[in-house]
């Protein structure tokens, strides 16, 4: 049984046009993607042009956000974040963010997702991980993997991801992070697009592997 996109996409919509009537909010569309069948999916994502965050001096976010329905699961939302300076515009999803699920109560989190206030944590966050350095990603992927259960396998994109590192000649963490994102902003499955930008979200967390030979690693915010 495929995913019926149009009651999804009715759903984004209606709530993407409360916000703009009640709130008064400019918003976006950026993509509106389904794929039907067994195990299809649809996906919607916007964001607020005029809802601008300044992460590091000239360098901003515009905040989002995208609604994914896989298979017969529950609709669910996520907050994420646009940035400006990418061309093609760098898209992410903190996994730490709680997604909302289900249709009930899906225009009020969508209006609570284009409120700026919503990101502080995250922004601040950000913001931090300019002054890590990264001497080795590899640490860092080694780490995410033993201590979370990632539904993407990352080691598929690893290679692009740190040639993007590489190449872009950012070696913070904060230059990880956007090496993934530009990595997922090249996937055309969205599900997995989604999967890798949850990836880079977690990584801006994780200040410093910690190298363990037994037992789970740990995230440092030291």
């Amino acid at each position: 049984m495929g995913v019926p996109p149009t009651p999804v996409a009715h759903l984004a919509v209606r709530a993407q046009n409360e916000a703009m009537r009640r709130d008064r909010i400019d918003v976006r569309l950026l993509a509106c993607e389904h794929e039907e069948g067994p195990g299809g999916f649809v996906a919607i994502a916007a964001c607020a042009p005029r809802m601008r965050l300044e992460v590091l001096p000239d360098d901003p976010m515009q905040v989002g956000f995208v609604v994914l329905r896989r298979d017969d699961r529950p609709v669910r939302a996520w907050p994420r974040l646009m940035r400006e300076v990418c061309d093609n515009g760098s898209i992410v999803c903190f996994a730490e963010f709680e997604p909302h699920e289900g249709e009930t109560g899906m225009a009020d989190a969508i209006r609570r997702f284009l409120t700026p206030a919503t990101y502080e944590t995250a922004i601040a966050v950000l913001r931090e991980t300019r002054d890590v350095r990264v001497d080795d990603p590899a640490q860092y992927f080694d780490e995410l993997i033993r201590i979370d259960d990632l539904a993407l396998p990352l080691g598929d994109y690893v290679d692009s991801i740190e040639d993007r590192f590489y190449d872009d000649r950012d070696e913070s963490l904060y230059g990880l992070f956007n090496a993934v994102t530009a990595t997922a902003r090249d996937i055309e499955d969205w599900r997995d697009r989604l999967s890798l930008e949850e990836i880079a979200g977690r990584i801006a967390w994780l200040h410093r592997p910690e190298q363990r030979r037994e037992g789970a690693g740990a995230l440092s915010m030291e």
